[in-house]
């Protein structure tokens, strides 16, 4: 079995508002930005630890909308650290 490579976060919007790869799964949060802030162990562009972006790949749906439920509040922390880089998209 191989795995599929990591979806782009500019994926199609699904009825629930999260953005959908065109296989249908939770697409990743990801803005090519990846850099670490060390203070809050996050990364100031998608705002996931490294534990969650190197297990993304395999994760299911579920294990997906979890992580994307605690961007908001990860979010505002690095915002208000100063380390949040937004997408063009957030702008």
């Amino acid at each position: 079995m191989t795995t599929p490579p990591a979806e782009p976060a500019s994926a199609a919007q699904a009825d629930d508002g999260v953005a959908r790869t065109p296989e249908g799964r939770v697409a990743s949060p990801c803005i090519n930005v990846c850099q670490m802030h060390e203070p809050t162990a996050l990364c100031r562009g998608c705002a996931r630890t490294i534990a969650e972006i190197t297990a993304w790949r395999n994760a299911d749906d579920g294990q997906r909308l979890r992580v994307l439920a605690a961007m908001p509040a990860r979010r505002a922390l690095l915002q208000a650290h100063g380390a949040l880089v937004e997408s063009a998209a957030d702008r």
